[in-house]
């Protein structure tokens, strides 16, 4: 409207009106004036237009690798340009995507929301006011997100897409992402060991996420024992831990199982490989007896005794304390496990030397055979005298001179 009343007040040319004197010199002046007039009008009526009056700033994270559990710090902005008279945020689309996603609106007023809604995620945003002169003419406003987001516990790794794309009166802004990378770790039991009447075991994290404080259970022959409190582990990284409760071996075998995040407190990348499990044989309580007499008689006796083993000898010249093969099998029908001691005499220095081991050795074997004794089980060769330093190298060349025997048995 205003344009048209300056125009009114134009004086227009009679001649020009009657179409007289175009050509004029100073009609042609007249026009020119009244083009550049009207277009300076113009320019000085209408506001400029941007080519994107809303525009969202770069994104960023505090970090680039999370692991699930972990939250996560976002940070942009949004820049609403004047547009004839109107530079309100109207809208702000927010998103993270990849397989798992959330989506949904930002609020686009000033102030703090905590456990706001997105999408049954739950976050922390705290909207400011930056830059503020829209009341200039082609000013802008500026607003400031700060959002806190935990990672959900079952998100899987890979790389996930921060979207933000924002509206005002109209426009829409060009949409900027930012990437960043969740990384789970994997926890394995790589050993295990008893020693001190407990039991040890090696926790490594072959992951490429840092495994959070997590708990460790031991188990035996499948009930569960007691826990071990383990902290965290970055990747790659092993550690020796022990369990506090006491063990002993039961029966003839235990069952050992370690389970590494056995209340899956940590999300992994693998939760089917977790556990060790190894089967121990038992050392049993035994209680045995040597003797150079028969026992086939008290044998009864020995049992009620609980007696495990009896040590019996073999020898060749001193017959009468040599267990025969009837005796043998008699121990061992009664379940009593047989000690085989060679032994002539053995009871002085001077006995000992390499050929005389050689001959004990070949005779030991080869009695050993004749009675039925099973193959792959020791035979024992007696020292029996106090043995002083002066003595040590007769008793080891008596030592390779069995060997020598039963090499050639």
């Amino acid at each position: 409207m205003r344009i048209y009343k300056k125009f009114k007040k134009v004086k227009m040319d009679t001649n020009l009106k009657k179409g007289k004197e175009f050509g004029n010199e100073k009609n042609g002046n007249a026009i020119f004036a009244l083009i550049f007039t009207t277009l300076i009008l113009l320019m000085l009526t209408i506001p400029p237009i941007t080519s994107e009056g809303v525009s969202v700033s770069q994104i960023t994270t505090d970090k680039q690798n999370y692991n699930p559990g972990e939250v996560v710090e976002i940070k942009f902005s949004i820049t609403v340009v004047d547009q004839y008279g109107y530079c309100t945020l109207d809208g702000v689309d927010f998103s993270i995507t990849d397989g798992n996603s959330l989506s949904c609106s930002l609020p686009v007023y000033i102030g703090s929301y905590t456990d706001y809604n997105c999408n049954e995620h739950y976050i922390n945003l705290k909207v400011t006011q930056g830059y503020d002169n829209c009341n200039q003419y082609g000013g802008s406003n500026t607003y400031n997100y700060v959002i806190y987001w935990q990672i959900p516990n079952d998100w899987n790794s890979g790389t996930y897409i921060i979207r933000v794309e924002a509206s005002s009166g109209g426009q829409t802004s060009t949409p900027v992402t930012k990437s960043f990378t969740v990384t789970l770790p994997d926890l394995i039991i790589t050993n295990i060991w008893e020693s001190g009447n407990r039991i040890y075991y090696t926790i490594k994290n072959q992951g490429s996420g840092t495994a959070g404080s997590s708990y460790s259970a031991l188990y035996i022959d499948g009930s569960y024992k007691c826990y071990d409190d383990v902290a965290s582990l970055a990747p790659g990284e092993s550690r020796t831990e022990s369990f506090s409760c006491t063990y002993t071996c039961s029966g003839t075998s235990d069952t050992i199982k370690v389970k590494a995040d056995a209340w899956n407190y940590v999300s992994e990348s693998n939760e089917g490989n977790n556990e060790r499990t190894e089967t121990w044989k038992c050392q049993p309580d035994l209680k045995g007896i040597d003797t150079s007499v028969k026992v086939s008689k008290a044998l009864d006796c020995l049992k009620r005794e609980k007696i495990s083993f009896i040590g019996r000898y073999y020898a060749g010249k001193n017959s009468w304390k040599a267990i025969t093969k009837e005796e043998a099998q008699r121990i061992s029908n009664a379940g009593i496990y047989i000690v085989s001691i060679w032994q002539e005499s053995a009871n002085y220095a001077r006995y000992f030397s390499y050929n005389r081991g050689k001959e004990d050795g070949y005779n030991a074997f080869k009695y050993a055979k004749k009675i039925g004794q099973p193959s792959n089980t020791p035979i024992y060769f007696a020292v029996d005298f106090d043995v002083i330093p002066e003595d040590k190298e007769k008793i080891l060349d008596y030592f390779e001179g069995v060997k020598e025997g039963y090499n050639q048995y």
